[in-house]
Parts: C-alpha cells; structure tokens; sequence
C-alpha cells in the first residue's frame, strides 16, 4: 500500500483492539486466526504479537498455532523462522524510521 507495510506493531497493535473491542466467541476466534496468519505469512510474529496472542487467543486458537496451552510461554526464536524474519525490534526499528 502506499502507506507502508504492516509489521508486528501494526498486527500487535490490531489484535489489542480486537481483544478490547470484541467479545469472546467464534467471530474474534476466526479473526484472530486470520490476522496472526498474514502475520506469520508475513514474518511479523514478535514479542508484541505473542503478548496479545496469549492475552486474547482462545486456548484452542493458542494451541492450533504454538502447540502449547495458554499456560505455557511461547519463545520467539522457537517459533519458525520464516514466521518471524521480518521482525526489527527495539532501537533498530526506531531508527529505521528516522534514517
């Protein structure tokens, strides 16, 4: 688009709306699964996609794409690389933006 490219800000940031805005049930459950799909397609799962998966994903959601129930941690580098290679974290993506 001509505003840029989503990254995981942009998808983190989507799915803390979705998680404020919409009510448990099936409709957030298939969003979700939407939205984190493009996202990993995209490779934009970092830490702020995983914090709002496990706050807003249903356990089944959550262990469809990490394999592990909603009680257990789900490390970044342990998830596949292609879902993850576009991720700048920190300074790096600030300073991306200001170059």
């Amino acid at each position: 688009s001509e505003h840029g490219t989503p990254d995981q800000i942009t998808y983190g940031t989507f799915l803390k709306v979705c998680a404020n805005q919409m009510p448990e049930g099936e409709t957030r459950d298939q969003i979700v699964n939407v939205v984190f799909r493009k996202c990993a397609r995209d490779g934009q799962v970092g830490q702020m996609v995983l914090q709002q998966m496990k706050a807003l994903a249903s356990p089944a959601v959550y262990e469809k794409f990490f394999q592990k129930s909603l009680d257990e941690d789900v490390n970044v580098n342990d998830l596949p690389l292609e879902w993850r290679c576009n991720v700048v974290e920190g300074r790096k993506r600030r300073r991306r933006h200001l170059a």
